[in-house]
């Protein structure tokens, strides 16, 4: 997840879950790497498959609106 200026605020890495599934969802806390809550604004996420068979990216705007 960046700023609209390219500034990296929080990787997130989906693992698969018990049974192996890798589909699913990942849940942000709203917090950057550090520990801090992100301030109200527009943010870019880009999602990337790093699993094997499964290629693919996603680049897409999200708002955080309190």
């Amino acid at each position: 997840i960046y700023t609209l200026t390219g500034d990296l605020v929080r990787v997130l890495v989906h693992q698969p879950d018990p049974s192996g599934n890798q589909y699913g969802t990942e849940v942000w806390d709203q917090k950057s790497d550090s520990g801090l809550l992100v301030a109200p604004g527009l943010y870019i996420y880009h999602v990337e498959s790093k699993s094997a068979g499964v290629s693919g990216s996603k680049t897409g705007k999200l708002m955080i609106i309190r």
